[in-house]
């Protein structure tokens, strides 16, 4: 007997540490602020989502409209005209200075809704921004304009021509098909783009946000599985304790000794009870998870983690049904007939759900029940549980289970809330 007890002491011990192991997984998954990882644009957004857009933009507003990341790449364009696409995009000069505009625009939008800016190639232009979760990541331009009464300064055209090599004749006849708008209808294309921007950085925060929900919930299941793996492992130690303990009584009560040899066997069997009993004592302790028996419907004993979790006593506790660790507001209805009914349970059970502390508040948690003897139903059962409000919050908005499992599990969860983004400018297992 004494050495089975030194083998689960030495097996606690072990347990102990993978507990430290596990205390470390939550710590790094759950204890610390997720760092957001940088990325693209073109990784957050849809592209073929984003011309789709754009290209319904242009069809209504009729102004040549580009999409730049904040690097001052061009990810689209529709509508640009020959003086660009013939021109200013062939010559190493003028494709030099658009990328230049490009960039001072992007510098120039820290803070700004929209600028209005003129290309150093000669054209009118407008950049509107894209902030997904408050950051600039990239921008609308509307450009290759001019003002219906502008006067455009033809000479300036001319040099550019001559100092770039192009047919002066062909260059400028292209200038006749940039389109003129009127100041009033520029400030409702402004106001459009804004809406567009609105759209497209909704669509990327919301992306943003389902990617982070599927971490989540990986991150969940992987910490559920160390959490199941750990709880049956500690759950075996007392099994295996317990069934000692019920063996050795079992053996001295078949054994026909005398009084005299009985009363010595019985103080040291006392003293090697008692001994079991502070083991099993210290065991329950040491263990990260609240830990009951339950015989004939009713708690016969509790251990201190449960108590301090629930803020009774266990004398309160003693004697009392199963039903007062329960918070009445939840579907316990499973539980209170397995407690009542042991023969029908079969195999050990697994639940998410509520309990409630002395003083009201409710506590999340993973729930065991575990038989003695299976074999012997009317022996009683285990009850433990662990709190996971703390650890995991809420645990059931990610938790997808893999139904090949064969431990069943009861599980009830509130439903998420749902964010807006933000506008433009600014059971069983």
């Amino acid at each position: 007997m004494l050495r089975k007890i030194q083998l689960l002491l030495d097996q606690n011990k072990i347990l102990g540490q993978r507990n430290e192991e596990l205390k470390k997984i939550i710590d790094a998954n759950l204890g610390q602020p997720q760092h957001q990882t940088e990325m693209p644009f073109s990784e957050i957004i849809d592209i073929n989502q984003a011309e789709t857009l754009i290209i319904k933009f242009y069809q209504y507003n009729k102004i040549p409209t580009a999409l730049y990341d904040v690097q001052g790449k061009l990810i689209f364009s529709i509508g640009w005209k020959p003086t660009c696409t013939q021109f200013h995009c062939k010559a190493d000069s003028t494709r030099r200075r658009c990328g230049e505009s490009i960039n001072y625009v992007n510098q120039q939008l820290v803070d700004k809704p929209y600028f209005y800016f003129q290309c150093i190639n000669g054209f009118n232009g407008i950049a509107v921004p894209i902030h997904i979760r408050s950051k600039h990541t990239a921008t609308i331009v509307l450009s290759q304009f001019f003002y219906h009464d502008e006067n455009p300064d033809w000479g300036f055209f001319w040099n550019q021509a001559q100092e770039n090599n192009f047919s002066v004749d062909k260059y400028l006849t292209t200038l006749h098909d940039i389109p003129r708008f009127k100041s009033i209808e520029i400030e409702q294309i402004t106001q459009n783009a804004g809406y567009l921007a609105e759209l497209v950085s909704y669509l990327g925060n919301h992306n943003l946000n389902q990617r982070e929900q599927q971490k989540k919930h990986t991150d969940n299941e992987k910490l559920l599985s160390v959490l199941r793996e750990k709880i049956s492992e500690q759950d075996k130690v007392i099994q295996a304790l317990m069934q000692d303990i019920t063996s050795h009584q079992k053996e001295i009560q078949e054994t026909t000794i005398s009084k005299n040899e009985l009363w010595h066997l019985q103080k040291q069997l006392n003293r090697k009870l008692e001994k079991a009993e502070s083991l099993l004592n210290n065991l329950l302790k040491a263990m990260p998870l609240g830990v009951a028996f339950i015989k004939k419907a009713v708690l016969t004993f509790v251990n201190d983690p449960m108590t301090r979790l629930l803020g009774y006593t266990a004398k309160e506790l003693s004697g009392r049904g199963v039903e007062v660790l329960l918070d009445p507001a939840g579907d316990n209805r499973e539980i209170v007939e397995l407690v009542a009914n042991p023969s029908i349970m079969g195999h050990n059970r697994i639940f998410i759900t509520n309990v409630i502390r002395k003083d009201g508040q409710t506590l999340e948690v993973v729930l065991f029940l575990s038989l003695f003897n299976s074999n012997s139903p009317q022996q009683g059962m285990s009850l433990s549980f662990i709190d996971i409000s703390s650890i995991i919050h809420p645990l059931s908005d990610f938790l997808a289970l893999n139904e090949k499992e064969t431990v069943p599990v009861a599980i009830s969860y509130p439903h998420p809330r749902q964010r807006r983004s933000p506008g433009f400018r600014g059971t069983q297992i």
